[in-house]
């Protein structure tokens, strides 16, 4: 019997159909047309942006990804909060960076940021709504410490960060601890 050949053109009923085809010594291959539109979906769906995580009470260990106030890439994080994030960079890697593309908090609601450990000595800077994060910083003792406040009065549109790992070409996905 043989296997009537799938019409691939565009116009054809089985253009983005999977073809199975047994070929010598009953090996299956697998093809599959990709269209534009196909990878493009597939590229989102595998996250070519990075990883992204938000604040919260622990820890995580990255060398790429986006870095969110709790209520993450589309809301505002709520009042009464009171979180510790500590971000490692992986094993192995000299330096890791941290900047901040977006940030706004409102009155009464502070975000310090310390550098290995949490003391007056390792803290880099204290933001709020009048001292805001616009630069890039970097570390180079292992970890960035960020400890968020929201006072009761209400909240606010937080930030948006993205963290790297300078000279590195490796891309390791993010770690939660």
């Amino acid at each position: 019997l043989r296997k009537k050949k799938p019409n691939l053109n565009s116009s054809g009923g089985d253009y983005q159909a999977w073809l199975l085809n047994f070929k010598k010594g009953n090996k299956l291959k697998l093809h599959m047309k990709i269209t534009l539109f196909t990878l493009g979906t597939l590229l989102c769906f595998l996250g070519v942006q990075g990883q992204s995580f938000t604040i919260g009470n622990g820890s995580v260990s990255t060398c790429t990804g986006y870095f969110y106030d709790s209520g993450g890439s589309a809301g505002e994080y709520k009042p009464n909060e009171d979180l510790i994030c500590t971000v490692n960079k992986p094993f192995g890697l000299a330096e890791l960076s941290v900047e901040f593309m977006e940030f706004a908090l409102g009155d009464g609601d502070w975000l310090s940021v310390y550098e290995g450990q949490v003391d007056e000595s390792s803290l880099i800077d204290t933001y709020d709504k009048n001292n805001l994060l616009k630069t890039k910083l970097s570390t180079t003792k292992g970890s960035f410490i960020f400890v968020f406040h929201s006072d009761g009065a209400g909240s606010g549109q937080g930030w948006k960060a993205v963290f790297s790992c300078p000279g590195s070409s490796q891309i390791p996905a993010v770690a939660y601890n």
